[in-house]
This record gives structure tokens, sequence and C-alpha cells, in this order.
């Protein structure tokens, strides 16, 4: 998979260590989202999402992408393909 195909505005790209305080950032003006979804965002957690994963799918399969416009992240997407099945992401 191509992760710039998923969108012609932004640029599309894996999170890296580097990006992490971006994503950490970016995730701390949502209190919302943990509010309902717990537990708050921590840079430690954000690291686990990076590489975890779920039975029977390996590294290959995990796309923890970034959108990007120029410096700014405006969106983060942890995607597994083929999973749960071979026809979802």
């Amino acid at each position: 998979m191509n992760p710039q195909e998923l969108s012609a505005q932004y640029t599309v790209k894996r999170i890296e260590n580097d990006d992490i305080p971006h994503v950490y950032e970016l995730c701390q003006g949502n209190p919302l989202y943990y509010k309902h979804c717990p537990p708050f965002v921590t840079v430690d957690g954000i690291r686990k999402d990076m590489v975890i994963l779920p039975d029977g799918k390996k590294p290959k399969d995990k796309y923890y992408l970034g959108f990007w416009q120029g410096d700014f992240l405006a969106a983060v997407m942890d995607l597994i393909s083929e999973y749960p099945d071979k026809e979802t992401a």
C-alpha cells in the first residue's frame, strides 16, 4: 500500500519516533475522545500504539500514519491491512 494515495490534500507518511511529540500534541487537543475511550493519551501509549498488532498480523500489515500539512500534523490513522478479514482495513 502506498500511504500517499489516502489523501490528495495532505502529505501522508508513517509516524516515526521523532514525530511522537506532534502526535501527543494533536491527541491532547481531543479530550472528549479520551473521555469516552480512556486512558488519556501518553507518550508511552503512543509508542505502544505504533507497534501493537492483533493476533495473526505482522508488522508489515500495520500503517501508523500521519497526515501532514507542511509541519502541521492534522490527523493520525492506525490502519491494519486485511483485518479483521481480507476485504477490510
